[in-house]
């Protein structure tokens, strides 16, 4: 009984022993296999989170050239150049929604502006919500990332705000750009799900872990989760991977369970038959070399590289997948070492290995190469053990894995991260990269190097015309030409849209040496980009293109990364305002230009809060020296200045900064304030004042009833109000001009045509339009009397003329009574000039009435 019991016992034991070891063995497995899904899935989120960082901060840098272009400028904001540049950068992201401005925390211009009607003027100290964040980017001088929050024209955007302080350090105001979320974040969702992973993102605002979930749910930030931050502008989010299947539940850990468990359930069952009776044992012998070949099949079945080695490294034995590796028969490794397989460069690597394979029993995972039967290399990750046979023998016994795959998604990753998918060329982060070593090289050789910003003129209305995948196509043939164009060594990158930028390096000592050869690069460039493009693949040469290109030299590293990229940026934007296909240098003058322009600007802004505008008064007399009217005239008296600025310096500034509008309505208001004065004195109450209208001014749809309202306001008769305009201006739109004349007209305004004769003066336009009054410019008056006998004659030719259409004629600039006699005699209706008076203050105009006009 006792005996029975034993013969049971034992193979129960050995079957729990075997048992147990085949789940261990398992579950190692099933740990390396999540180990290995752990580490693709860390790989796939590093990648991710460098294509999120790429493509958020390549749409943040053009709020950043825009910034860069501000400051530049002074704080200039033209409408009719910033809003093209806001278009532009539009059409440079496929994430942007809109781009406004707010300059002093007004937003003034929103692009584009349909939908968007609503915000212009928005004030955001009135913001109660927005406020206090927006507060304290100005006070830190940092951008900031808001959001994403859900969006009124449907989906979530990002809200990035970039305070502006100009180069002297005053605050200015600030850009707001709002990106596309969902169209942002659609790129790496897309991935993971190709990838069999869950994503999930979460830090709303740039929060990172305390912020809210915006893709996914908490849940997926678990434990098994691979988390990483994702840098964003004043903060982080955090990007949560998870394997939507567990590599766990493959087959390899079923093999091994099978394997074992099959193995144990024969060692037991082996024991229970010798136990039982020898007769059995020629069976037994037959069912033990079945199970051999079963095992046997198991190992050739495994993925898995396995092979044994003697303690020479000779290959004694190998299995299927050994051989596949390494593209030997088993029969042709018996003949090799694990030296002839392995490369040169790898063999310090494996006496390190067998070092520590005799010492301790085993080494690895480590990663290598081995050189297969056709010369190829395989990437391979590698682990062995010592194997102590009774004899005394020691073998080793090793498990190879082929990580081509990885390799190759690594690799791919790294192109995300670095390199720009469509073009192939390296993207923004390489080339800041690329830059900054650069300008290291520099400082150590003290040679020249080159930074060419190029914009492809045009580019969004090929876009528009005729579809993204053709601007696509356009952009690789683009970058095709521009890698011919250059050396070797130098660098051409794609920042972003339809901008490249080439960088060149070792261009000599000598600054102007290193223009030249940096212009002649240029000058290729402009070229070969000007060459027809096929790009439709039905018709050859069907598109012509041009681009503009600024450029930036450098030398060691005075300059920052980030200020070279802003002094090509300013470059380019001269070459665009040259009218395109240009190429400009950055300069210290252009610089000093737009400075200046900006201080004027800023001045023109302190004028109209500061009320240091004035207006000054010439007179107008009739034939019989009778005082009948004035016309007014800007001066700028700066706070604390002794001099008059006068009107040709500071009113083309406003005319480019649009605040010839405000400047504008200032000058109708302070003149209607002058003639309600005028109109309670017996002396002045005829008195007719005359305006200068601005062509910007005059073009506003509402400048009628604008006039209109002001008239009301201060109580003015319309007939003592005239309005000056020059013929260009009505030439620019005739039908336009003469409807908003005729609106004034009937309410009593007069109009005179300033500066007649210099230029088109055409009768057939002038016999429309609803003028008064024809003013003779001072050109011709001057030329009386000094044997000009043009200007007489054209005087006396305008003079008919303008009695025939029943016009009053003014002669400006009389300044002899010479001028004046010839005037009078043939037949001028009204004259003013240094004659009768220089432009005046008021009070000096008032003290005049008093007075005999001398001349």
């Amino acid at each position: 009984m006792l005996r029975q019991a034993k013969a049971i016992v034992l193979p129960l034991l050995i079957l729990v022993a075997g048992l147990a070891a085949s789940e261990f063995t398992a579950r190692f497995e099933e740990q390396r296999l999540n180990a290995d899904q752990h580490e693709q899935t860390l790989a796939a989120a590093a990648g991710m989170r460098a294509s999120l960082e790429s493509e958020l901060n390549a749409t943040l840098h053009l709020a950043s050239g825009l910034a860069a272009y501000i400051q530049a400028s002074g704080g200039a904001t033209r409408a009719e150049k910033i809003r093209p540049i806001l278009a532009a950068l539009i059409d440079q992201s496929p994430y942007l929604r809109n781009v406004g401005l707010a300059p002093d925390n007004r937003l003034s211009y929103v692009e584009p502006v349909h939908g968007n009607e609503k915000v212009i003027g928005l004030y955001y100290p009135n913001l109660k919500a927005q406020w206090p964040a927006i507060e304290r980017a100005i006070r830190s001088r940092q951008p900031t990332l808001a959001g994403p929050v859900a969006l009124i024209q449907g989906g979530s955007g990002l809200i990035y705000r970039l305070p502006i302080f100009l180069n002297d350090g005053r605050y200015w105001g600030l850009i707001s750009t709002v990106i596309d979320a969902d169209r942002l974040l659609a790129g790496v969702s897309g991935l993971a799900q190709d990838r069999g992973l869950s994503i999930a993102l979460r830090g709303k605002d740039g929060l990172g872990a305390e912020g809210e979930v915006f893709r996914g749910t908490s849940q997926q930030f678990g434990k098994s989760a691979v988390v990483m931050d994702v840098a964003v502008s004043g903060g982080h989010w955090q990007l949560a991977l998870s394997p939507l299947v567990p590599a766990s539940t493959g087959t390899r850990p079923l093999i091994v369970r099978l394997a074992g468990s099959t193995l144990a359930f024969l060692l037991s069952f082996l024991l229970w038959r010798t136990n039982r009776a020898y007769r059995e044992q020629h069976a037994l012998t037959a069912q033990l070399r079945t199970q051999h070949e079963k095992l046997h099949g198991l190992y050739e079945l495994s993925p898995l590289g396995i092979a044994l080695m003697d303690d020479k490294g000779r290959y004694l034995e190998a299995n299927g997948a050994f051989s596949r590796i390494t593209g030997y028969t088993q029969e042709e490794l018996k003949s090799l070492t694990f030296h002839d397989i392995t490369p040169t460069e790898y063999h310090d690597l494996n006496d390190e290995l067998l070092g520590a394979l005799f010492r301790h029993g085993r080494y690895g995972p480590n990663e290598k190469a081995y050189i297969r039967k056709d010369q190829s290399r395989v990437p391979v990750q590698i682990s062995g053990a010592l194997i102590s046979a009774e004899n005394g023998g020691r073998y080793i016994g090793v498990i190879v894995e082929d990580i081509r795959q990885r390799k190759e998604a690594e690799s791919r990753i790294n192109l995300l991260a670095f390199y720009d998918p469509l073009t192939g060329l390296p993207n923004r982060r390489l080339f800041i990269d690329r830059l900054g070593h650069a300008l290291a090289a520099s400082s150590r050789s003290f040679q020249f190097g080159a930074l060419l910003l190029i914009d492809l003129d045009h580019f969004k209305t090929l876009n528009d015309t005729r579809g993204h995948d053709i601007g696509d196509h356009l952009l690789k043939e683009v970058s095709k030409r521009l890698e011919r164009t250059v050396r070797a060594g130098d660098t051409v990158a794609r920042l972003g849209g339809d901008e490249f930028m080439v960088m060149l390096e070792d261009l000599g000592e000598e600054e102007a040496g290193a223009a030249n050869q940096a212009d002649t690069v240029a000058e290729k460039i402009l070229d070969i980009l000007s060459l027809p493009y096929d790009i439709a693949g039905d018709a050859p040469a069907n598109h012509h293109g041009t681009a503009s290109i600024g450029i930036s030299l450098f030398q060691g590293q005075g300059a920052t990364v980030e200020t070279l990229l802003k002094q090509a940026d300013v470059a380019l934007y001269q070459a665009k305002d040259a009218g395109r296909n240009a190429v400009r240098f950055y300069n210290g003058d252009m610089q000093a230009a737009l400075e200046m322009r900006a201080e004027m600007e800023h001045g023109l802004h302190q004028a109209l809060a500061q009320d240091e505008f004035q207006l000054h008064y010439q007179p107008q007399i009739d034939r019989q020296r009778g005082l009948v009217g004035a016309e007014a005239l800007l001066r700028w008296r700066p706070v604390g200045g002794d001099k008059l600025i006068p009107p040709d310096q500071f009113i083309p500034v406003a005319e480019e900064t649009g605040l010839i509008l405000p400047i504008g309505q200032w000058v109708l208001e302070q003149a209607c304030i002058q003639l309600r004065a005028w109109q309670a004195s017996p002396l002045t109450t005829r008195l007719q004042l005359a305006v200068n209208v601005s062509p910007r001014q005059f073009r506003q749809a509402d400048f009628a009833s604008q006039v209109q309202q002001i008239l009301e306001r201060y109580h003015v008769q319309p007939a003592q109000l005239k309005l000056e305009l020059t013929e260009s201006l009505v030439l620019d739109d005739v039908d336009d001009a003469i409807r908003k004349m005729e609106t004034l007209r009937a309410l009593g305004v007069s109009f005179a045509l300033d500066d007649f004769g210099t230029g088109y003066s055409s009768l057939s336009y002038l016999r429309r339009l609803p003028i008064d009054q024809l003013k003779i410019d001072r050109s011709f008056v001057r030329d009386i009397a000094n044997g000009e006998d043009d200007s007489d004659a054209i005087i006396l030719a305008i003079i008919s003329m303008s009695h025939s259409l029943k016009l009053q004629v003014v002669a400006e600039g009389v300044e002899t009574a010479e001028q004046r006699a010839f005037l009078a005699g043939n037949g001028c209706d009204l004259f003013q000039g240094f004659l009768f008076g220089r432009p005046m203050p008021q009070e000096d105009f008032e003290d005049l009435l008093a007075k005999p006009i001398a001349a």
